[in-house]
């Protein structure tokens, strides 16, 4: 059950990211879907594709970066995460899908200021929803099953907002079952 509900978490905290540009989460204008996910756990690999909401979006590459960053903050180090532009979605594809999928670049990103503070804000309002769903999540699925995902030692971390795999620790915990 647990390798079951990492998925779930998963695109939960991922599709609340907000956009740079509008008010609106990245799911709500449709730039990630369940589609753009997918997760293989076995082989430490994580693919996003995504769709800008217009084929001349300024903002792809930093949509992009802020799911990288999201993903670097809640997963384990030894994950592969590629974040990629759906194909013929965008004027520039090629350019956007090597800038966000080469380390150096992405580094260079992460040290200008301004750039991080974007980011920093489209991420911001996900805390507060993380708890309102994990809430839900452990009254919808029962205590039980949620302790087989976190350790009971985890769950006050998880109300009071220190989480790993809120705040970007060291990824998220899993029973060995």
């Amino acid at each position: 059950m647990a390798r079951e509900l990492f998925p779930l978490l998963f695109l939960h905290h991922i599709r609340d990211i907000k956009d740079p540009e509008h008010p609106y989460s990245l799911e709500e204008l449709k730039v990630v879907t369940e589609d753009s996910v997918e997760v293989d756990d076995k082989r430490s690999h994580v693919r996003i594709t995504f769709t800008p909401t217009v084929e001349h979006c300024s903002m792809a590459t930093v949509i992009g970066l802020c799911l990288r960053v999201k993903l670097l903050r809640s997963l384990p180090s030894h994950y592969k995460v590629d974040i990629r532009v759906a194909p013929g979605t965008h004027a520039t594809e090629a350019a956007v899908n090597k800038q966000l999928n080469d380390k150096e670049r992405v580094a260079a990103a992460l040290e200008n200021p301004n750039l991080v503070d974007m980011v920093d804000e489209c991420l911001a309002n996900l805390i507060g929803k993380v708890i309102k769903d994990v809430t839900s999540l452990r009254r919808n699925v029962g205590v039980n099953r949620f302790h087989n995902y976190y350790d009971t030692d985890d769950l006050e971390s998880v109300t009071t907002n220190k989480d790993p795999f809120i705040t970007g620790g060291q990824g998220r915990k899993m029973s060995k079952t």
